[in-house]
């Protein structure tokens, strides 16, 4: 698994423009799966909707999709540093990609 991180400006601004308009949010920083790149360290937010609802500008998804993996979150970037505990001690890899609901 690479240490590399994806560049995250847009999870934190996502996440200031939620806090213009007042939505309560969470920053959300884990890993993201890039075909060809492996799994890349990586941000986005999550805002509350009748629920909490994943959110990541940088790919332009709403509910994110099975390529991210949560690690940490927190109200602010600085409650997300805790991730730097564990970078570049992850190892993961793709075991089967095949859409198990496929019938």
């Amino acid at each position: 698994m690479s240490s590399r991180w994806t560049a995250s400006p847009c999870g934190l601004t996502g996440a200031w423009f939620m806090d213009i308009f007042g939505l309560s949010r969470k920053l959300v920083v884990g890993l993201v799966y890039m075909e060809g790149l492996g799994f890349l360290y990586h941000s986005w937010a999550e805002s509350y909707a009748d629920g909490w609802v994943t959110v990541d500008p940088t790919f332009n998804q709403v509910g994110v999709d099975a390529t991210h993996i949560k690690l940490v979150e927190g109200p602010s970037w600085t409650s997300t540093l805790s991730v730097g505990t564990v970078v570049g001690k992850i190892k993961a890899r793709i075991i089967d990609n095949r859409n198990s609901c496929k019938r």
